[in-house]
């Protein structure tokens, strides 16, 4: 036995050496194609070119282009850098057969010798044989991007036939970063390039969630090459959007920095930067534009004036409207203003399914309308009215069941009446005018009648739509303040909306010595002018973003005129104070109803505990003698069977 079993162990250690051996070679072959794989992903052979159908490639590259130039009527040229190829001619072709089916012009332009000088006035597609080109696009200097009369931002796209991955594309850029000429730092750049199974589209990110102010490619979209279509929906990729948190120093001057903080830190939160503000002492600015208030420029990096580096100016002229007032509430409205609607709807229906509950007994036997109404009880429905207004019941049933029932209805009635008629008179001895507009959409919705001066035409007419025009009327100065003046003492039954500036309405405030209400959501803001200097990058980046807040309104909104002025319009409109009672107010009217409704059914079950038991049942005489009928009725019942 001793001999049998250490050949066992033997040859137990000989199996466990076996398969340890033959799982660690596995792993380390493993290992050894994967480092391959990854080693090898990484390696470009000059020569390996792309072999697409140029179907599939001119589809993505005219997908892009559509989005980016066509649907925005932005003009742009073709540019073959290089030495060209039967692939990239193919592709254009393809490309400007669709073009021209949308009528949309462009220019092919070639390029063999980089090293020349060439102007890149225009939004513009490159396309590049090899990588090699990009290095030598990169580092020529002789290429003028823009006009040097001001910033604009260009969208420069890319094609590169040969076939590399983003991720080495991308480790290129870093490598290149100090090559790149402030032109091509500030234009925003997308490649599009052949990967070994699909297409790929990317976009130089200068801001990024790893580092601020680092720039790299940034991966937006692949292109399927089986289905011919991009895995996510094209959009304009714009790097402005968000800052990922990174400081921006902002050096703002003495005069009103409160506002250039309040404007700052909004569109901070917007695009997700961190602002740090130093005060910039100055007495004298462009035009003495900042001692008179009328500019309040902020400077970014190293100040400087120079005309040509102005940012977007933030806002538009500074015009707002002057309400005529509303008319008065009559007495009749006011019956329905002590509760809101959700309490009414609360109060009709508990009054309406009690007023349904009665008339359901009147239809039922006598001997259920006596458990629940009581004996000698005549008109309930009438009862049930009389109570809700405060009469008084002239007899109440002897059981206790039906008489916690009626107790519980009147306690609620007279908590609902008592308030209703408290707010009433509060709302009967009081002047209370009907709510102003707050947009354009109320002027229109209430029929007010728009009313602006002739010189005040065009600057309205861009921020208004086409819905609001027909409810617009233009008069010279004399009518418009003939009409002003019957706003003001309101011997005019139309409602008038006057579209007036600063410098009329403190000049009408003046004469007149009163002012009408000012619809503050429409205020529309003063020109900013903002400046930025040291980071063209930035400045570029941070004026299209101020840009965009201008056409979508925001910036309406970001103004003070305290900040401005010493002085601002009286608005003597009559506030609508009126309190309307809601749930909240009732509550405990409500608590009481459910509460003493608990206790009733509470009272009804220890009844029938007392009836079961057969102890002191005598003491609820209704309960007692509802199921003696009903026991009664059940013997009758049987005995005729």
């Amino acid at each position: 036995m001793k001999i049998h079993f250490t050949r066992r162990r033997e040859k137990f250690k000989k199996l466990t050496v076996f398969w340890v051996t033959k799982v660690m070679l596995t792993i380390l072959l493993f290992l050894i194609t994967i480092f391959h794989k990854c080693s090898s992903s990484h390696q470009i052979s000059v020569g390996e070119y792309s072999n697409r159908p140029v179907q599939a490639t001119a589809k993505a590259i005219y997908d892009v282009i559509h989005e980016f130039y066509i649907v925005n009527g932005i003009k742009f040229d073709f540019i073959i850098l290089g030495k060209t190829t039967n692939h990239i001619n193919d592709v254009i072709n393809g490309i400007i057969n669709k073009t021209n089916k949308n009528n949309f012009p462009i220019k092919l332009k070639v390029i063999n010798d980089i090293s020349n000088s060439f102007n890149l006035m225009k939004h513009a597609v490159l396309f590049m044989k090899t990588v090699e080109t990009l290095i030598d696009w990169h580092k020529s200097e002789n290429v003028d991007f823009r006009e040097r009369t001001g910033i604009e931002k260009k969208k420069i796209l890319i094609y590169i036939e040969e076939i590399i991955p983003l991720e080495y594309l991308n480790q290129l850029q870093m490598r290149m970063k100090n090559h790149h000429s402030e032109q091509q730092q500030m234009d925003e750049l997308f490649f599009i390039v052949n990967d070994r199974n699909s297409i790929n589209l990317g976009a130089n990110v200068f801001y990024s969630e790893l580092k601020c102010e680092f720039y790299h490619l940034k991966s937006l979209n692949t292109f399927d090459l089986k289905t011919q279509k991009w895995t996510k929906k094209l959009k304009i990729f714009d790097q402005g959007e968000n800052f990922h948190g990174c400081i921006v120093n902002f050096v703002v001057t003495e005069n009103n920095k409160e506002l250039n903080h309040q404007i700052v830190e909004s569109i901070a939160q917007k695009c997700n930067f961190t602002p740090h503000f130093n005060i910039f002492m100055t007495n004298r600015g462009g035009q003495n534009d900042v001692t008179e208030k009328l500019s309040n420029p902020i400077y970014l990096g190293i100040t400087s004036h120079d005309s040509s580096q102005s940012l977007y100016p933030i806002g538009t002229h500074n015009f707002y409207f002057l309400i005529s007032r509303n008319g008065f509430y009559s007495n009749y409205e006011k019956l329905l203003f002590p509760f809101d609607t959700t309490t009414w709807f609360l109060v009709l229906l508990t009054f309406g399914l009690t007023v349904l509950f009665i008339f359901v007994l009147d239809l039922s036997p006598e001997w259920l309308r006596t458990a629940f109404v009581g004996k000698g009880i005549k008109g309930p429905g009438y009862n049930a009215i009389a109570i809700f207004m405060g009469i008084s019941q002239l007899k109440l049933p002897t059981e206790t069941f039906c008489r916690n029932i009626l107790l519980i209805y009147i306690w609620f009635c007279l908590i609902i009446r008592t308030c209703w008629q408290s707010k009433m008179f509060e709302f009967m001895t009081s002047d209370m005018r009907k709510p102003l507009p707050a947009s354009l959409e109320d002027l229109i919705e209430m029929n007010y009648a728009i009313i602006l001066r002739d010189e005040e035409k065009f600057p309205l007419y861009h921020i208004i739509d086409d819905k609001i025009r027909p409810n617009m009327l233009f008069l010279d100065n004399h009518e418009f303040l003939i009409l002003y003046s019957q706003a003001i003492f309101e011997t005019s039954s139309v409602k008038y909306a006057f579209f007036v500036s600063d410098e009329i309405n403190l000049a009408l405030t003046t004469v007149y010595r009163t002012s009408l209400p000012i619809m503050e959501n429409e205020k529309i803001t003063r020109t900013l002018s903002y400046k930025m200097f040291g980071n063209d990058v930035l400045s570029v980046h941070f004026n299209d973003m101020i840009s965009k807040f201008i056409e979508s309104g925001i910036t309406r909104s970001l103004y003070d005129f305290e900040l401005w002025y010493n002085y601002r319009p009286s608005d003597k409109e009559i506030k609508d104070t009126r309190r309307i009672l809601s749930m909240s107010d009732l509550e405990f009217g409500f608590m009481i109803f459910a509460g003493f409704l608990l206790l009733a059914f509470a009272v009804f079950m220890c009844e029938i505990n007392s009836l079961l038991c057969r102890r002191h049942f005598r003491k609820f005489v209704g309960l007692y003698e509802f199921l003696r009928l009903i026991r009664a009725r059940s013997r009758d019942y049987h005995d005729k069977w």
